[in-house]
């Protein structure tokens, strides 16, 4: 059966997801391969999800038996996810002003000591300007078992990392 955009999207109706913010491309590049990008509109979708639910009912990549890692050409299929840039960058503008201060903020203490600029039920997100990160933590003060890391070298990227946080709650699974 040949894999197309409506067949993805059914697929994603049928595991709980409204589609209208979704659009699915299927491209079919060369001997045989398909590939299946996903784009997102709305920033609560969480991408890593819908890509790894994509990938469980469509992805089919051969290897090859002899050389551990190697790929081989042909009748494989391929699934990306990820947002729109026009969407995200709004959001990223929106959030730029706040994050403009805390950045400066931070360079003014330039230490180790981090700020907290995020926190919901179960983690919450420190700053770092020495280390040029945003760091998850456990929301259990007596844990300091950290999570995902995002880069932290401009204004920009702490918008985005604020972005990311309040839409989704985490910078990846964990």
């Amino acid at each position: 059966m040949k894999t197309t955009a409506n067949t993805v999207k059914k697929y994603l109706k049928e595991h709980g997801y409204e589609t209208k913010n979704i659009r699915v491309r299927v491209e079919y590049v060369g001997y045989g391969s398909t590939s299946i990008s996903i784009t997102l509109l709305d920033l609560t979708l969480e991408s890593q999800k819908i890509e790894n639910l994509v990938k469980k009912g469509f992805e089919s990549v051969r290897y090859d038996e002899h050389v551990e890692g190697e790929i081989l050409s042909g009748c494989n299929t391929y699934v990306s996810c990820k947002y729109d840039y026009d969407v995200l960058e709004n959001a990223i503008e929106g959030k730029y002003s706040s994050a403009e201060e805390i950045y400066t903020m931070l360079e003014e203490k330039n230490t180790y000591d981090g700020i907290e600029i995020y926190e919901n039920q179960t983690i919450r997100a420190i700053a770092f300007f020495k280390d040029k990160s945003v760091v998850l933590m456990n929301k259990n003060k007596e844990s300091f078992t950290r999570y995902h890391r995002h880069i932290l070298n401009s204004p920009y990227d702490l918008a985005n990392a604020l972005v990311t946080l309040e839409n989704i709650g985490h910078f990846g699974t964990y």
